[in-house]
């Protein structure tokens, strides 16, 4: 957490592993809320 304030998002991400100039990344994000959606809307009947 002490990093958040002096590290850009992107530094941020690359200590866990994670690339934001990679569209996989982004990708893999909107896939999971489109899922999280989809069962939503399936339990709303």
């Amino acid at each position: 957490l002490s990093a958040g304030g002096s590290r850009s998002p992107e530094q941020l991400a690359e200590l866990v592993g994670m690339d934001l100039a990679d569209p996989g990344f982004w990708d893999s994000g909107l896939d999971l809320v489109e899922n999280q959606l989809a069962e939503a809307e399936a339990l709303a009947g």
